[in-house]
């Protein structure tokens, strides 16, 4: 008997039985599936690390600090909000960085939407600035609502070219095509307790013809483009757990609570509908998210990748080091484990950046380590039965199929008999590009030279790769579990199949 898998597109699965996932024959689960990530839709690889950009401790000056709270782009900047109180603008031109605002409330993360030619930005305490690309400055607001209260505000959006802005459960509106305007009779406007709903609005995001109002534990959509056709509805009693836990991708928008929900717009009506959770598969995990800190969860869409970034913190940890990432194309999660202190996200030009507690700012998924520290993986099967879980077999001849454009170096290992706590038959793998520069002795099997110089060592390409790697799995087993993990700075992997090549009934 033999098996060949070649699909390990499934992701991590944790919310079933280890039993029930070893019948699986056509695709592959994980049981843990840290720092890799799917590969071509079917394949398995370790993940890309990242790379300091630039840092706002330029004196290192360690009496400061100089903890990001909130990232955000326009054009060819990004606005950095820190715990101290300030706000700045770094250029990607010409590397500058740029102090616009020192006397803000301290602790406050910001709200940011671009609109117009700028960005409008609450933080809930301080009065609101708009920042001017054209002169990259912020100007502060004294904003009036139509009620003639002062206007704070917390979450934003642009919207029907308005601005919406949300203080408590109020959801004032601005006039149109104006950011400094939110009191002239039948242009702005605001709306109070829609529905008897005293409860907060969270997190505020365009879909479609609405703009979708999360509070915690309930979701409205508001309809119309003027404040004489403005209409809110009920929709869900799902709601966001901050104002940065909704993200728009791939015609749906996902948002945050308990677990991972989506809106999406189907059938002949264009009716928007809810998604059942998408989290279950991973649902145990959730569990050690600090919900006590939810402000703090981020939504990213990576669409060069067709994936979706969860940035959450976890129990006892003051900072986010953990990343759900969920592949949309494939309903797949794996999980990126992030060594520095992360405090805050935001998009670039289609990448990720994040900023962390020492003022640094990075480019994720760049580079083959972080910041020069080691990508640690691990990439673990559900159990394989191997055909019945009630019979004994042994597995003669086993072999991992390895992705030839990758200079394969990792450790090996398995659990057997659903026993994932006493790993055996470990070893380490090192499989060669086929595209690699080799250094080897003249006489080396990789010499390419009928008459080789004298001198000791000398370059060549390799012709000796091989794609399968034969490994020895021991013993007589009930079921199998595979195990590759790496924690050097040379190691990598990339596996397209797994190949039990002859399977022999004890």
């Amino acid at each position: 008997m033999k098996q060949l898998f070649t699909d390990f597109s499934g992701g991590i699965n944790v919310n079933s039985t280890k039993l029930n996932l070893g019948f699986e024959t056509k695709k592959v689960y994980a049981q843990t599936a840290t720092n890799v990530e799917i590969m071509s839709n079917y394949g398995i690889c370790r993940m890309k690390g990242n790379t300091l950009l630039f840092s706002l401790n330029t004196t290192n000056d360690d009496s400061s600090n100089y903890s990001i709270n909130s990232l955000f782009s326009i054009d060819n900047y990004v606005l950095i909000s820190t715990d101290d109180g300030k706000l700045y603008s770094y250029n990607f031109v010409n590397s500058s960085l740029n102090l616009l605002k020192d006397s803000l409330k301290t602790n406050n993360k910001c709200n940011f939407v671009k609109y117009l030619n700028g960005v409008f930005i609450t933080n809930g305490h301080d009065n609101p600035m708009y920042y001017k690309t054209s002169d990259n400055s912020v100007e502060v607001l004294e904003l009036k609502g139509a009620d003639n209260q002062t206007i704070i505000g917390g979450a934003v959006a642009s919207f029907r070219s308005r601005l919406f802005v949300a203080q408590g459960s109020k959801l004032y509106f601005s006039a149109l095509g104006n950011y400094n305007d939110f009191a002239t009779a039948n242009d702005a406007g605001y709306i109070a307790d829609f529905h008897i709903d005293t409860a907060q609005i969270v997190a505020l995001k365009p879909y479609q013809e609405y703009l979708a109002i999360y509070k915690e534990e309930q979701t409205y959509l508001l309809s119309g483009s003027s404040p004489s056709d403005f209409s809110i509805m009920p929709f869900s009693n799902k709601g966001a757990c901050s104002s940065n836990a909704t993200s728009t991708v791939n015609n749906k928008q996902y948002f945050f609570s308990n677990g991972l929900f989506a809106l999406s717009q189907t059938g002949e009506l264009n009716q928007i509908v809810m998604s059942s959770e998408i989290t279950l598969n991973i649902k145990p995990l959730l569990n050690d998210i600090n919900f006590n800190k939810k402000d703090s969860i981020i939504l990213l869409p990576y669409e060069q990748k067709n994936q979706l970034w969860c940035f959450v913190p976890m129990q006892n940890n003051n900072y986010i080091n953990t990343v759900f990432v969920y592949d949309y194309t494939n309903n797949a999660w794996v999980k990126r484990e992030i060594p520095q202190n992360i405090t805050s996200a935001c998009l670039y030009n289609n990448s990720i950046l994040t900023g962390d507690s020492l003022g640094n700012v990075y480019l994720e998924d760049n580079s083959n380590t972080f910041d020069g520290e080691p990508i640690n993986f691990l990439y673990q099967t559900s159990f394989f039965a191997l055909g019945t879980n009630s019979e004994r077999k042994t597995i003669e001849e086993f072999y991992l199929i390895m992705d030839e454009d990758v200079d394969n170096k990792f450790i090996f290992s398995c659990n057997k008999d659903y026993d994932d706590l006493f790993e055996s038959d470990m070893e380490e793998v090192s499989v060669l590009s086929l595209f690699s520069l080799v250094w080897d002795d003249d006489n080396s099997h990789f010499a390419i030279e009928e008459n080789p110089p004298s001198y000791d060592y000398h370059d060549c390409w390799s012709k000796m790769f091989d794609p399968k790697y034969k490994l020895e799995i021991s013993e007589s087993v009930y079921s199998v579990q595979i195990c590759i993990r790496g924690n050097d700075l040379s190691h990598d992997f990339a596996l397209v199949g797994l190949d039990f090549k002859e399977i022999l009934v004890d």
